[in-house]
């Protein structure tokens, strides 16, 4: 039964959880300057841990982030919740420089409304990040000159998730989600000869609140599907029947005379290919059983190109700096506020996901997002069409070992690839990852740790870019319980 204390933890929690994403930021790349900044992949520490495998993945005891069809799989009351630490090398031909930060990842609650036909929840995830920081120095006029571009902030997605499976092994879902936020922009030109020149700086906000959906669907096959079985146990006593009449009659056949002998041989006869049929039947019967274990889950999910309506603020200063290196400002050239739409282009992604008993679960995923559609505020930012591959396993060598812990361990392996949104200099970037993940159940306890480390790499050092070689690391943790009881007693 849902109490008020667990209401009290969930909703404290999630405001907890807001205010932390609202006021944090996990990226440090130059690349976040461009379009909304670093897409945030929408996957739990879990998938993480698989290469990020998630839109066939039919979890009853986990949440699936990227494909709401999935929650209609749910068997208890879910809470998951993840951080990340990010470790960063960005190098180009002639500098490198090493960047690390923690951030939050994701909060998310899910329960069955009726047990694996319809289930909901909702969360809390980063949808972009944005922040970088870059100092340039030139000489446009004759004399140096110092340029500074920074950036911070980012988006954040509040999402709702339904998923109903109208029969079986066959459910659809849907995902309407808030993305709200503020990314932050300063451009400054700083002079060292401030007898003839004033500093300046342009500081832009662009704000986003409005709604935004993704569908999916997931469709499985399994042999228990194609050849329904019998019952075994149905068949077991059938042949325990017919042995029990054969034992009979081959009792009374040895007391018979010769005249009843033939009859009895006959029944007898009959009886035992009866039973015979029904040995290969039961066989049969075991052989779709252990045929059943494999499932095949097709997964898909789409969302529609979305106008998000948004805010950009601009203020355009000159200043100097006092002999504290306060700012103080001169003068004033642009203060405007203007409202206008940023263009999300429309994405989908395939997925398939084979599964073996409890052992192995084997997928792969593929999706495309069509960013030359993107806009903000009318500008495209020269952004390109984009890609996903990626695929991964897990293995668990027992689901419920008693004597060793860690044939209950999950064990995790999987790679990316995506050529990304980033066009630059006539090079489209491409980003490459491989990562290992755990799953170490909490002991007398319907918890789960999740663990995944992804190592990789985004960008070129060619024509002057920018080479990111990355190490992440995913703590997450579910917790299972039963909720929303209905009391035997008032």
């Amino acid at each position: 039964m849902l109490n008020r204390r667990k209401l009290l933890f969930l909703f404290s929690l999630l405001i907890l959880c807001s205010a932390y994403c609202t006021a944090q930021t996990s990226s440090s790349s130059p690349y976040s300057r461009y379009g909304i900044g670093d897409l945030q992949f929408h996957g739990s520490t879990k998938t993480t841990g698989m290469g990020g495998v998630s839109y066939g993945y039919t979890p009853i005891y986990n949440l699936n982030l990227s494909n709401p069809a999935a929650y209609s799989s749910l068997l208890l009351t879910t809470f998951e919740t993840a951080v990340n630490m990010n470790q960063v090398e960005m190098k180009t031909s002639s500098a490198k420089q090493d960047l690390n930060n923690t951030s939050f990842s994701y909060f998310a609650f899910g329960f069955p409304i009726k047990s694996k036909k319809w289930g909901t929840g909702f969360g809390l995830l980063p949808y972009s990040d944005v922040g970088y920081s870059i100092k340039e120095t030139l000489n446009s006029f004759g004399d140096p000159e110092q340029h500074f571009y920074e950036g911070s902030g980012g988006l954040n997605q509040f999402f709702i998730s339904n998923g109903y499976s109208p029969f079986k092994n066959f459910s659809i879902g849907a995902t309407a989600s808030y993305l709200f936020g503020a990314i932050n922009q300063e451009r400054r030109i700083e002079f060292p000869d401030l007898s003839t020149y004033l500093n300046t700086r342009v500081r832009k906000e662009t704000s986003v609140g409005s709604i935004y959906f993704n569908f999916g669907m997931q469709l499985t096959f399994d042999s228990l599907r194609l050849a329904p079985s019998d019952s075994i146990k149905m068949l077991d006593k059938t042949m325990s029947t017919l042995h029990d009449s054969l034992e009979v009659l081959r009792n009374l056949a040895v007391k018979s005379s010769p005249e009843q002998k033939s009859a009895f041989d006959n029944a007898i006869a009959a009886l035992n290919e009866e039973y015979l049929k029904t040995e290969t039947l039961k066989k049969n019967v075991v052989h779709r059983k252990d045929k059943s274990d494999w499932s095949l889950t097709l997964g898909l999910t789409g969302s529609p190109k979305t106008s998000l309506s948004a805010t950009n603020s601009v203020l355009a200063e000159s200043f100097r700096y006092n002999g504290f290196g306060t700012i103080i400002v001169r003068d004033t050239a642009l203060n405007s506020e203007v409202e206008g739409k940023i263009i999300l282009p429309f994405n989908a992604g395939f997925g398939v996901m084979m599964k073996k008993g409890y052992r192995w679960l084997i997928g792969a995923d593929f999706s495309l997002q069509n960013w030359k559609d993107y806009s903000n505020f009318g500008e495209n930012d020269s952004l390109a069409n984009s890609w996903r591959v990626s695929a991964g396993f897990q293995f668990t060598p027992s689901e419920r070992s008693i004597k060793s812990y860690w044939k209950n361990v999950q064990y995790r392996l999987g790679f990316h690839y995506e050529q990304t949104y980033l066009q630059l200099r006539n090079n489209q970037l491409n980003e490459y990852g491989i990562s290992i993940g755990f799953g170490l159940p909490v002991k007398r306890s319907a918890a789960m740790l999740h663990l995944s480390v992804e190592g990789g790499r985004r960008g070129t050092v060619s024509s002057n870019l920018i080479e990111e070689n990355y190490l992440k690391l995913s703590i997450g943790f579910t917790l299972n319980d039963r909720w929303f009881i209905r009391p035997k007693i008032d």
